[in-house]
């Protein structure tokens, strides 16, 4: 009788935690469209603005824009404006119409005074600054800039530089004429040209395990690279949909993108480790597994859908 109450115990214990997890994630996600501290402010060259309408809602790109950028950025006044200098650096040479949307992560530090300071630096590129009070996760930043991309591409990366810029047109060439496709950066395919810290290394292989095996989405090697390009109509359908605002926001990405049919090509690029990370292991390990119980939960469910409707979409 004992071993059959502590197992009782055991059972409750864990479908309680189960539970109080995917509570706290779809805390996360349901929240942020009520708090004030999450109402973005949004920035350019002539100061605060309003845009008349969500950019992302629009089919077509607006203002003839070719590539937007964004760049999620949480404590990073110590490494944000020396890939800055680069990306312009080198979008300059393209000769595209671009934009570049940096967005303030509810930071701690002076992030969002660097932010105006390259505005103020950089007049005739086109930087948008976004900024809201409260951190809300990366995920939740990356979704925030979409909603003001105005481009026919639109590139996510990190604020730290650690993909190489110039692998852009990598990814590009990989999705060009395919408007129903993304490109995801892979730091596993060449690794001879990836540095990176041993714990790292571990958690990308147990998280490609549980992504390919449990939560089903297979054929990819490397979910977590911060550099994704997309095209207007992908980034669309994903971030209207986008559930996941911390951590395996990459995955709920991809996961949407197998059950909306978006083909998604991945691309070895060139990466490197650099220092100053905000990752924290433990309580990283413990968001995905949070968000991955969600994603099982809810999707499976039905309780989050994916939405294909033009109406929904569009905004309206």
């Amino acid at each position: 009788m004992k071993i059959i109450n502590i197992l009782y115990i055991v059972i409750i214990l864990a479908i309680s935690i189960y539970l109080q997890l995917i509570y706290i994630s779809y805390k996360e996600y349901s929240e942020k469209k009520t708090n004030p501290l999450f109402k973005p402010e949004t920035y350019n060259i002539k100061g605060k603005f309003t845009y008349d309408s969500i950019p992302l809602n629009s089919e077509n790109p607006i203002d003839n824009i070719y590539l937007s950028l964004v760049f999620p950025a949480y404590n990073e006044n110590e490494r944000l404006e020396i890939p800055l200098k680069e990306t312009i650096k080198y979008l300059n040479t393209l000769k595209i119409s671009y934009e570049i949307i940096i967005v303030n992560d509810g930071s701690k530090d002076n992030t969002f005074e660097i932010i105006k300071k390259i505005i103020e630096k950089n007049p005739n590129n086109n930087i948008i600054g976004v900024n809201y009070k409260k951190n809300g996760g990366k995920g939740y930043a990356v979704k925030t800039g979409m909603n003001y991309v105005r481009g026919e591409y639109i590139l996510m990366l990190d604020s730290d530089g650690a993909t190489d810029i110039r692998d852009y047109e990598k990814l590009f060439n990989e999705i060009k004429g395919n408007e129903n496709s993304i490109a995801i950066g892979s730091r596993k395919i060449i690794l001879e040209n990836v540095e990176r810290v041993w714990y790292r290394n571990i958690m990308g292989i147990v998280n490609n395990i549980i992504v390919q095996n449990i939560i089903g989405v297979k054929g990819i090697k490397d979910t977590q690279c911060g550099f994704k390009l997309f095209t207007r109509k992908s980034a669309r359908i994903i971030f209207k949909n986008l559930h996941i605002v911390r951590w395996a926001f990459d995955v709920d990405i991809l996961y949407i993108c197998k059950k909306s049919n978006i083909i998604v090509k991945e691309v070895p690029v060139n990466w490197k480790e650099i220092p100053g990370s905000k990752l924290v292991v433990l309580t990283a390990t413990i968001s995905f597994f949070r968000d991955y119980f969600a994603m099982i939960s809810f999707y499976n469910s039905g309780f989050w859908k994916i939405n294909l409707d033009k109406q929904f979409i569009d905004g309206k």
